[in-house]
């Protein structure tokens, strides 16, 4: 007997994460309108009935039934509904190790067109609710973002290696995330040098140690403030940021809006 295994492939796709941080059926009208949508997550619209518009990079792209539309995180678009419009929509991640999201990537709208069984079927396990509906689901939505990014001629990028002292990095960042970690009290932690950490981190995550801490910290608190009701001062205080002020700038530098007119834009 022969077995062939490739470590790195397991660890990476045991790694690979879909996150799915709201998912619901919207009722939309004229009141549905933003001219600055844009998110730290894609949205994946299903839409079942009615009509609405996207405005990406002065162009229009038509929001219509049977269709299915993956709008990819950090992209800047605006949306319209003239009349009426019903879709399944939901707000997803798809993280690799390295916390780069795959579906970022994509850089634009992609339109999957004639899907109205697909679409049937997706919010008919929405609306059933129970345990198998939901794993039935979340495949679908996986299919959905899948079949995006290959469409989009992302599929050809090499599984990276880590090594025991980046995954331990890692690890730490998660478990002591805050705007104030220093790479000197990451290096003290996994007992190495400050400026060994430094390297190898910028060599294998392709990054700086300091970037990355940083948004990481901002992607908490872009959630903490779509997901919770927490004020700004209470979720710039529990991130670790030495005032709302530099939350705002930080917060602002990354997602192009400040925290309040962020949430304030915040729809399906």
């Amino acid at each position: 007997m022969i077995i062939e295994r490739k470590p790195p492939f397991a660890r990476e796709t045991e790694k690979i994460n879909m996150h799915i941080s709201d998912i619901a059926y919207a009722y939309l009208d004229r009141d549905w309108n933003n001219k600055n949508a844009r998110a730290a997550y894609t949205r994946i619209y299903y839409v079942q009935r009615g009509r609405g518009e996207l405005g990406i990079g002065g162009r229009r792209v038509a929001l219509l039934s049977g269709n299915i539309y993956v709008i990819p995180a950090g992209l800047d678009f605006s949306y319209s509904c003239e009349d009426s419009l019903e879709k399944l929509y939901c707000h997803v991640n798809l993280f690799c190790y390295n916390r780069a999201d795959l579906l970022e990537d994509l850089h634009d709208c992609v339109v999957l067109s004639d899907r109205k069984e697909e679409i049937e079927r997706v919010v008919d396990l929405w609306r059933a609710g129970d345990v198998r509906a939901a794993l039935q689901l979340k495949e679908a939505i996986l299919h959905t973002a899948t079949e995006a990014v290959m469409q989009a001629g992302h599929t050809t990028a090499e599984i990276r290696t880590y090594s025991p002292l980046i995954r331990g990095a890692v690890a730490y960042i998660e478990k002591n995330l805050r705007a104030d970690l220093t790479a000197a009290e990451i290096a003290t932690a996994l007992f190495v040098s400050e400026s060994r950490l430094q390297k190898t981190f910028r060599q294998e995550m392709g990054t700086p140690l300091g970037r990355y801490v940083t948004a990481r910290v901002l992607t908490v608190a872009e959630e903490k403030l779509r997901l919770s009701k927490h004020t700004i001062r209470e979720i710039s205080d529990s991130l670790g940021f030495c005032d709302r002020f530099y939350f705002s700038r930080a917060f602002r530098a990354r997602y192009g809006l400040s925290p309040a007119k962020y949430r304030r834009n915040i729809s399906p």
